[in-house]
């Protein structure tokens, strides 16, 4: 997926080896959903601080558990 090469290498600083992957839901009559991931994280914590740092570069970012 290209937003997710796009966001790798604009966002590399902050992530790091992480990559961002794609990962898709088929919702039936809802279509397909697609979020970008990236992880995994050791804990709440490194998440959250990860979270913050894509925010302060005007990345919106959520913290989802699997």
């Amino acid at each position: 997926m290209k937003e997710a090469e796009r966001l790798n290498q604009v966002h590399k600083l902050v992530l790091g080896s992480l990559k961002i992957v794609p990962i898709s839901a088929d919702l039936g009559k809802g279509g397909i959903y697609v979020r970008l991931r990236s992880g995994p994280l050791n804990d709440l914590a490194a998440t959250a601080s990860l979270c913050r740092k894509l925010l302060a570069r005007k990345q919106r970012c959520i913290v989802a558990k699997n």
